[in-house]
């Protein structure tokens, strides 16, 4: 079996079941698995103030300051981002002009020629209709010289799947290329397609095939996931480890760590079975990231004065012996 340790402290003013429930681990493994050990610290490190956050959707460790994480709202909201302190406290925004929130579903962070950048997914597509979608670049400012910044993007990707419109709220970089997996299919389809091209016109994702080691609902849990609200199979968020080692990716149920190791590509590793961290009694969750050059993650969800969800990787994923 594969077996999660984990430990927690309250902190004050924070309702302490919302986060001591969600640390029992469901972990799953063939039975000739020796086992891993993968200790943890769990906790809710605070709430985000900002009244106009209340759907987060996208979250990314900022690359010029440890302290600050960006995040994004769902659809609905203008296109723009928000750096957020580990405290909750709204510390600066961007605006993006000349683009659109038509569904932003996740946030990257990342270096280009020298200079850190972030890179947003307006990936999301309910009803599977729209015939292309677009990533959007952009340089990450330097707060202390201005906390409110009107910019165009850096560059931006139009581009579409080669098997009609998906639904994708999970979204990484993988060096010169950027990994998307698909939400509604099951089990999800992994695609990628260049961080950067020259033309404006949709390029054509390459379909890098489905992700079978996440799980698999029954056709009774499909049935009746609209009436329980229960998709817990459907990934919502996605993330890479700075040194490019370590992919997780989030679900409505759970968090599952991979390993690169010795695979050529993440789409081999994927095809291992991963780490699981229960997250059912965190509803709703949307976001993750890697921060502290990927010793621990952070998780949000879609909800007002939501929580920052820290979970801190205590010693390095090894196999037992």
């Amino acid at each position: 079996m594969r077996r999660i340790d984990t430990a927690s402290h309250r902190k004050p003013g924070l309702a302490p079941g919302f986060f001591l429930c969600a640390l029992l681990a469901a972990c799953e493994a063939p039975p000739q698995d020796k086992g891993e050990h993968l200790p943890i610290r769990f906790t809710v490190d605070a709430r985000v103030a900002d009244a106009d956050l209340d759907e987060i959707s996208g979250i990314a460790g900022s690359l010029r300051d440890p302290a600050v994480l960006w995040v994004h709202n769902d659809s609905g909201d203008k296109a723009r981002l928000y750096a957020v302190d580990r405290a909750g406290n709204t510390r600066g925004r961007i605006w993006l002009e000349d683009a659109d929130n038509d569904d932003w579903e996740d946030l990257a962070a990342f270096e280009h020629d020298g200079r850190a950048h972030l890179l947003v997914a307006d990936t999301g597509d309910n009803d599977a209709r729209r015939d292309s979608v677009t990533l959007y670049a952009v340089a990450e400012p330097d707060l202390a010289v201005d906390n409110r910044v009107r910019v165009p993007p850096a560059w931006r990707v139009h581009f579409r799947y080669p098997d009609g419109p998906r639904d994708a709220e999970a979204m990484a970089i993988d060096g010169d290329r950027v990994l998307i997996l698909s939400k509604r299919d099951v089990p999800p389809v992994l695609y990628s397609v260049p961080l950067r091209v020259s033309r404006d016109e949709p390029v054509v994702a390459a379909r890098l095939g489905p992700v079978a080691s996440l799980p698999r609902p029954t056709r009774a849990e499909i049935d009746v996931a609209p009436m329980t609200k229960d998709w817990y199979w459907q990934p919502t968020g996605m993330t890479i480890s700075p040194r490019g080692d370590a992919l997780v990716v989030l679900t409505y149920g759970a968090l599952y760590y991979y390993r690169r190791a010795a695979h050529p590509d993440w789409e081999t590793a994927l095809a291992e079975l991963p780490l699981r961290l229960d997250l059912r009694k965190i509803p709703d969750a949307e976001a993750v990231t890697f921060v502290d050059d990927g010793r621990s993650l952070y998780v949000s969800v879609e909800a007002k004065n939501a929580p920052l969800v820290h979970i801190e990787l205590l010693a390095e994923p090894r196999e037992s012996q």
